[in-house]
This record gives structure tokens, C-alpha cells and sequence, in this order.
């Protein structure tokens, strides 16, 4: 399946020493640098905690309502995304599936998915429906009665109505049975390698997200430690001993892969990778 003709291309998402405050005294994330090149499949890793899902806020417009002050620049394309409401970060091309799913439980899975593409001409279900054929019978029955792994694929579904041209996920396989997060998985490497869809995701299962995406980083405590090509970070001895729990004897090869970029402008590209190294396990 190819890209849909009217759906726009797949951008690129750049961000630049983005630091989130809460309340005027928690930063939540500090100087954070990333990039995401059109078609890329980036992976943010890290405990509870690391800034993570501030950070998917941050880019979605979400963070006003809670109280979060957000510096820095988020541009898609070379334009800016701070600012603007959730609604408009849709427009420009940008749509979350929130942790949890957050579905409206008392409205149908049809009217469930309309609602992604409210702002935009009605279109059809069927290209929801072909990435997730299961709910092609379950249309009329009430959101709150799905299972969880049909509740999530209502919740990307509707995220996709909006035409995204950045899909942002947060934790996607949460309590859902293994087979369903491979399918949800499958599902995204297919929008990734047919359609060109970029993708953002947060994911607890990191041995999935390293397998799925292009790239990725390990954030703890709201700064950015760790950043490379996934096959590298998944063939860091310290981060299959600490964070995969796999035996950290590599060859040599594999562990030249794991050198992480710092070039960088600006203050968060002095990621002290050696300190983060030295440490016996993640914080509490």
C-alpha cells in the first residue's frame, strides 16, 4: 500500500535546547536536542520519570493547560510549533496517541475515530480499517467495552484520521498480550516503510522499540545520556546489562557500533557519556 494521495509528505522534526518547567521550579527536561529525518523511526527510552512523555507534550501544545512553561524550538519543517494550541499542532501534521489511550468510553469506535479527523473534510474509515481489520465488525459497539489491545488500535486509528505527518505514541504496548503488541508493532513498521510515516515513540518494552526504529536516546532525569542508530544502543554492553537485561559480552565489532553522536550545536551536545557509564544502575 502506498502513500494515500491526498496525505501530505513525511516530515522532519527538529528540536532544539528544549527545556520544560513545571510550576516555575520543576524542569522536567533540560537542553534537549533531537532530530528526526523524514521516514525515521525514533525511539525515546528511559525510566519513570525522565521527561519522556513532557517531552511528546511539549511538542503537541499540551503542556499549557498543566501548567508547563516550555523554552527552546520545536520546528516541523523549519516552522515553529511553540505556541500553538494542540488543535493547530494537528493541522500543521502532528497527532499523539496519549499513554493509556484515552478513549471517550460512552461513544462508538466509529465515533471514535471520526473525532481524529474532525478539522479536516469527512473522509472514509477504510484506510483505519485495513491497518486494523478487527475493528471492521466492532464500528457500532461502545469504545469502553473493547479489549485493551482493540482500544489502542482505536487510538491510533484515530490518530491517523488526522493525516499525521508525525505520529507521536506514548507507551503504546501498556498492558496489552504479546500477541497484540507484535501486531501493533507490525502495524507500525508497515506505515513507516509504505507510507513514509515519521514516527516518535516512547516505549517500556525497549528491546521492541530498539527493534522497530532507526534511532534512539536514553533520557534520565530530563537530560538527554545516550543517543545513536538503535542496533548500536541495543549493542552497548552497558545498556543490554542496565536497560535490556541481556549479558553484556559483545564483539568487538557490535561494541564500536554503540558511539553516540555530539555534534550538535549548543549545550546538549556535551552529554557526559562516560559519567552516565560509570553508574551501577538507574536511579530510584
Amino acid at each position: 500500500m502506498s502513500r494515500p494521495p491526498d496525505s501530505a509528505p513525511p516530515a522532519r522534526l527538529s528540536i532544539r535546547n528544549l527545556r520544560v518547567v513545571y510550576g516555575g521550579a520543576v524542569t522536567a527536561v533540560h537542553d534537549l536536542s533531537l532530530s528526526l529525518a523524514p521516514g525515521d523511526i525514533f525511539a525515546l527510552l528511559g525510566t519513570n520519570g525522565a521527561g519522556k512523555s513532557t517531552t511528546l507534550k511539549a511538542i503537541s501544545g499540551l503542556l499549557a493547560s498543566e501548567g508547563g512553561r516550555v523554552e527552546g524550538s520545536i520546528d516541523l519543517d523549519g516552522q515553529s510549533l511553540l505556541g500553538l494550541r494542540a488543535d493547530q499542532v494537528v493541522q500543521r501534521g502532528v497527532a499523539l496517541v496519549p499513554e493509556g489511550r484515552q478513549l471517550f468510553a460512552p461513544l462508538t469506535v466509529a465515533q471514535n475515530l471520526m473525532i481524529g479527523g474532525h478539522n479536516l473534510p469527512p473522509q472514509s474509515l477504510e484506510p483505519v480499517l485495513q491497518l486494523f481489520p478487527a475493528l471492521r465488525d466492532k464500528l457500532q459497539r461502545v469504545a469502553g467495552f473493547l479489549s485493551g489491545g482493540e482500544q489502542q488500535m482505536v487510538a491510533i486509528g484515530r490518530a491517523l484520521m488526522a493525516r499525521p505527518r508525525i505520529l507521536l505514541l506514548d507507551e503504546p504496548s501498556l498492558g496489552l498480550a504479546p500477541m497484540i503488541v507484535r501486531e501493533i508493532f507490525s502495524t507500525l513498521r508497515r506505515l513507516r516503510d509504505q507510507q513514509g510515516l515519521t514516527i516518535l515513540l516512547i516505549e517500556q518494552n525497549a528491546n521492541l522499540a530498539l527493534d522497530l526504529a532507526d534511532r534512539a536516546c536514553i533520557l534520565e532525569n530530563g537530560n538527554l545520556v545516550l543517543e545513536g542508530e538503535a542496533r548500536a544502543l541495543a549493542g552497548d554492553p552497558l545498556v543490554r546489562e542496565l536497560y535490556l537485561g541481556r549479558a553484556a559480552s559483545l564483539p568487538a565489532a557490535v561494541a564500536a557500533e554503540s558511539a553516540v553522536r555530539t555534534d550538535r550545536p549548543g549545550p546538549a551536545a556535551q552529554h557526559d557519556r562516560h559519567a552516565w557509564r560509570s553508574r551501577a544502575r538507574w536511579p530510584a
